[in-house]
């Protein structure tokens, strides 16, 4: 290939070459790199063109590339469209006219639009009756940056990834939507130790669901105020959270809730020493989990179920599982809230 044609060849394409050349799956370059498969996988098909200069240093380095094609690799980084240079300068535009205002987080540059901008900007859409379809595009954007976010805020790209979703803000299109999308930013802050953030976010997600009438969205949240209490190990405060949100779970009947609901309360017994009520409501948790495909929420369940296995003796921590499996959702539910059974489907 001559020197002009392999300067039209996009990083994406290279990348893919040199990974082929090097023997590597996408799984297989993203564990000696520490850049995501997603992110991998968005680069060398398109999805993602403009990869930050460390991501390319992390790349070549798992690839672990010759200088020259190093310096190839970060040249073809480098390649852009001129697209977002059209973009930026009709930004800065924007900025002089005062129609957008320059603003700083965390040292990097944002910018955002004045209210009384926003709202005349709102008022023109819901005139022409673009308002929900621009609103749910732009909640759509939130929601695949949380996906894409997801694996790489346990890797190396962890603090990029934290910065790029930090400044979500609840004015930003379908509220419905973005309660949903914060509720899962709070459970992936909860996971990285980011209580602060997490404790933001819910409050955001909680005000949206009760603005729009998302009952079930509410419960959610309320839900994921119990994992961050306990986190943080406010063991009596994640148990109010999680009868709660139960609660309103059996008011609406909502049996894939319930199974989550009762296996985070087996985990507050675990914590209070509880360990055969710990059991049953796990064993009570499985059996509606297997029936409605509700997924754990927990942190480490098995480690946590073999402890209190070895705690109890095999033959004690069968009888008790046997014993929670057994039961019906209502009386699941009742076991769990320690109340008695009344209410809720059977």
């Amino acid at each position: 290939m001559t020197a002009e044609a392999m300067s039209s060849v996009t990083f994406g394409e290279r990348l893919r070459r040199h990974r082929v050349a090097a023997g590597l799956t996408q799984e297989a370059l993203a564990e000696r790199s520490g850049v995501s498969v997603e992110a991998i996988s968005a680069l060398e098909n398109g999805r993602r063109r403009s990869p930050r200069r460390d991501t390319v240093t992390m790349l070549a380095d798992g690839l672990d590339l010759a200088p020259e094609a190093r310096q190839e690799l970060v040249a073809a980084a480098g390649r852009r469209s001129r697209a977002p240079e059209r973009l930026l300068l009709l930004l800065a535009q924007l900025v002089d006219k005062n129609l957008l205002r320059r603003e700083e987080d965390g040292g990097q540059p944002r910018v955002g639009m004045l209210e009384t901008i926003r709202e005349f900007g709102r008022e023109l859409l819901e005139a022409c009756g673009e308002a929900e379809s621009v609103g749910r595009a732009h909640a759509e954007h939130y929601r695949r940056l949380v996906e894409a976010a997801e694996p790489g805020l346990f890797g190396k790209e962890q603090g990029m990834w934290m910065a790029r979703i930090h400044p979500i803000h609840r004015h930003n299109g379908d509220r419905l939507a973005l309660a949903a999308t914060l509720n899962n930013l709070a459970v992936i802050a909860c996971d990285m130790g980011r209580f602060d953030d997490g404790r933001t976010w819910i409050e955001e997600s909680l005000g949206l669901s009760a603005e729009v009438g998302d009952v079930i969205g509410l419960t959610g949240s309320i839900h994921t105020q119990g994992l961050l209490a306990m986190a943080t190990g406010d063991v009596d405060r994640a148990a109010e959270h999680f009868g709660e949100s139960l609660r309103m779970r059996m008011q609406l009947s909502y049996l894939p809730g319930y199974a989550n609901c009762i296996e985070c309360l087996g985990a507050i017994a675990r914590r209070r020493g509880r360990l055969e009520r710990a059991a049953r409501l796990w064993g009570a948790a499985a059996g509606l989990a297997g029936r409605t495909g509700a997924p754990s929420l927990l942190w480490e369940p098995e480690r946590a179920l073999a402890e209190v296995r070895a705690a109890l003796g095999e033959s004690r921590f069968r009888s008790c599982w046997a014993a929670g499996l057994a039961l019906t959702p209502a009386a699941a539910a009742a076991e769990a809230l320690e109340e008695p059974a009344a209410g809720p489907p059977a």
